[in-house]
């Protein structure tokens, strides 16, 4: 390799254990298969923890070991799940927590499914001591010429989830968790944010991100909160009702929103 082609990596060998690290520079096709073999061995582990069309980028840019940024105009969902987070407390037996996480895995896997089914990415999970956030993406990285009704399908099939999960029985309380969702679409820049030999993380910018967030704290439990902007796009396919406008932290002005209750097909 020329200095251009490595850029800020080396090939350097360890002092020891050099035999397992040989085989790379075998250029024949059994060691070739072997060295694909091994990478994949190593790097299999670790894909479960990244969306996978951030997965996909990561490999398709390789060799230019990094994500290129773009602009895009998707649509950005913010989910709370209530009633899971603050149930768990040290207080409580080791059954009863146990019984919390194991809900909380089988939701955040059936939301996953909801999502990457109609073409979206679930980004991150923040927890918080009262409640913990979920941020989706429909657009960014990959996008479609129906963002905003795929979310609308996926907002109204995670409230169905969450409506349909069994209650939890914790500290002889009967808990059911809730969820409110707020939506909004924007243009954002994403990019891959990071030092390129240090942490890096795929993450989007922008108006709507913040839109999103402060409509998911405004809505009501069990309820999906909208834009004007795709008010206009989903009214014709989706139940849909006006409220008077907001403010919202960091808006000058009132904003237009509505509420998304469910679809008019069929």
């Amino acid at each position: 390799f020329s200095e251009d082609q490595l850029g800020q990596y080396e090939i350097m060998l360890p002092r020891r254990h050099r035999s397992s690290h040989l085989v790379l520079m075998d250029r024949s096709m059994d060691g070739l298969v072997a060295a694909i073999a091994q990478a994949v061995e190593m790097i299999e582990p670790l894909c479960s923890y990244l969306p996978r069309h951030v997965l996909d980028l990561v490999v398709e840019n390789v060799a230019r070991r990094g994500i290129p940024a773009d602009f895009a105009d998707p649509t950005v969902l913010f989910v709370n799940l209530i009633g899971l987070s603050e149930s768990a407390h040290p207080e409580l037996s080791p059954e009863e927590n146990e019984a919390i996480a194991t809900l909380y895995c089988h939701a955040f896997a059936l939301i996953n499914a909801a999502v990457e089914s109609r073409g979206g990415m679930l980004k991150k999970v923040t927890y918080h001591l009262s409640s913990s956030d979920t941020m989706i993406l429909f657009g960014v990285p990959v996008a479609h010429a129906n963002n905003a009704y795929r979310a609308a399908k996926a907002a109204l099939a995670i409230r169905e989830i969450i409506q349909e999960l069994p209650l939890l029985n914790i500290g002889g309380q009967q808990i059911k968790v809730a969820c409110k969702i707020g939506m909004a679409q924007g243009a954002v820049f994403a990019a891959e944010l990071g030092s390129p030999r240090g942490r890096r993380e795929f993450n989007v910018l922008g108006d709507c991100v913040n839109v999103a967030a402060r409509l998911m704290g405004a809505a009501d439990p069990g309820s999906i909160m909208i834009t004007d902007r795709l008010y206009d796009q989903l009214s014709s396919q989706f139940l849909c009702e006006e409220l008077i406008p907001l403010w919202l932290k960091g808006k000058a002005e009132r904003v237009p929103v509505c509420l998304l209750h469910h679809t008019l097909e069929g």
